[in-house]
């Protein structure tokens, strides 16, 4: 999910469109608190 948030804004940057990275950001948040917790791996 996170890569997919990622080629979008890409592809908005690429056109010269205004972007937002919180959805980045929100996954990314997420995968941090799993790995601090030891559910995946860091």
């Amino acid at each position: 999910m996170r890569e997919q948030y990622i080629d979008e804004v890409l592809e908005l940057c690429k056109q010269g469109k205004e972007f937002i990275t919180d959805k980045i950001n929100e996954v990314s948040k997420r995968i941090n608190e799993l790995a601090w917790q030891g559910i995946i791996p860091a």
